[in-house]
């Protein structure tokens, strides 16, 4: 199997800790913040503050429970493990009623006090739904190939569901990165990232069983390397530039400052400091 080189898998190494780093430094400027906040501006904090704490609760649970199911299969997980994980995922981003990708756009919208333009709403949620769709068209087979993994009809469906699906993350992950809409998109966009991630995973898992070449599985490989950076560089960069959006002297603004900082770390940064993890190749050298 030809790979990048190993230079990168330090930087993503360097990555996956960025969290860490900009949480500490934050939880310092937090701290002198308040430091400098008056007392009668401390004491009205709480008449500012316009973000239902139920609402928020509730909206970054699903982000926690994703992590915290994604921390059970890490590794080189099981077939069944992974058919499972992605079973959870779809309950959990395709309810009934409202869905979560708009839930978790709503939410961001309101800490920042930004609407994200109609067009730019209406194309993320349409190529959501088509996401989440053929995600679901790939479950099937593959939960059916899981069963019976020596099913030569079994693994032809999944290859080629596998191969139409990841080629429709790369086109779609656009979308949830329109100019000026950034940092309100930025939830779905590490969630998008996330199961894209988790799915170039699925070739060097499966690949050699499905009857990908040496040659394919590198490709895919490689791409799961060069799209870690990427995703984990852009969630970096919105989620410092939204913060610093919300910089401000004032308590009202304090608070949306402090909500933006840990609503966020929760549903887009430690949802990053997994995809390092997602490398079958580091893991297994660790192993």
């Amino acid at each position: 199997m030809k790979l990048k080189n190993q230079d990168k898998h330090q930087s993503l190494s360097s990555n996956a800790k960025v969290d860490k780093v900009a949480t500490d430094s934050l939880k310092n400027e937090t701290d002198i913040e308040l430091k400098n906040m008056n007392n009668e501006d401390y004491l009205r904090m709480s008449e500012h503050e316009s973000i239902d704490p139920f609402v928020s609760a509730s909206t970054i649970q699903t982000g926690i429970g994703i992590a915290g199911k994604i921390l059970g299969t890490l590794g080189v997980p099981f077939a069944g493990q992974i058919a499972s994980l992605y079973s959870f995922i779809l309950g959990e981003l395709r309810p009934k009623g409202k869905s979560q990708w708009e839930i978790f756009m709503e939410h961001v919208e309101e800490i920042i006090n930004q609407k994200i333009l109609t067009y730019a709403r209406n194309k993320a949620l349409s190529d959501l739904r088509g996401l989440g769709d053929a995600l679901a068209v790939y479950h099937e087979p593959l939960e059916s190939w899981v069963k019976n993994r020596n099913n030569t009809r079994a693994r032809s469906v999944v290859k080629n569901q596998y191969i139409a699906l990841e080629l429709m993350f790369v086109q779609k992950l656009p979308s949830f990165a329109v100019s000026g809409e950034e940092v309100p998109l930025l939830p779905i966009y590490a969630q998008a990232a996330n199961l894209h991630l988790l799915l170039l995973r699925d070739a060097s898992i499966f690949g050699k069983e499905w009857g990908l070449s040496a040659s394919e599985i590198s490709t895919f490989y490689n791409r799961q390397v060069e799209r870690t950076r990427d995703y984990s560089d852009h969630c970096v960069k919105w989620y410092n530039t939204g913060l610093n959006n919300l910089r401000g002297t004032n308590a009202k603004s304090w608070v949306r400052y402090n909500q933006f900082r840990k609503d966020m770390t929760l549903m887009v940064l430690d949802l990053v400091a997994l995809f390092p993890s997602y490398d079958t190749l580091l893991i297994s050298c660790k192993l």
